[in-house]
């Protein structure tokens, strides 16, 4: 899986700085005052690797990647925190309910 997110730095300034020895991210939030957590909408689609893609997943066009978009927000501002986007390969995902 390709595993992205992202923070706005206009609400992190030294996000840019920091980024990089963050090991968890509600610690980092925690740490700027944020204490409450919920999940955004959560949307689930499918579409084909570029050439990125295909070079990081060692896969070729013709393999579908699933993609699950999400975020966090503060619970108490409903601000976004965060915004994940996250591609799986469709030959090696599987979901069990």
């Amino acid at each position: 899986a390709i595993h992205a997110s992202y923070v706005a730095e206009s609400m992190f300034p030294d996000i840019g700085r920091t980024g990089r020895d963050i090991t968890s991210m509600f610690d980092f939030y925690r740490g700027k005052g944020y204490t409450g957590f919920e999940s955004m909408k959560t949307l689930l689609s499918v579409t084909y690797p570029g050439r990125k893609e295909r070079e990081l997943l060692a896969c070729t066009s013709l393999i579908p990647l699933l993609v699950v978009e999400t975020g966090c927000l503060d619970s108490q501002t409903n601000k976004p925190l965060e915004y994940t986007r996250i591609m799986y390969r469709s030959d090696y995902f599987t979901y069990e309910l």
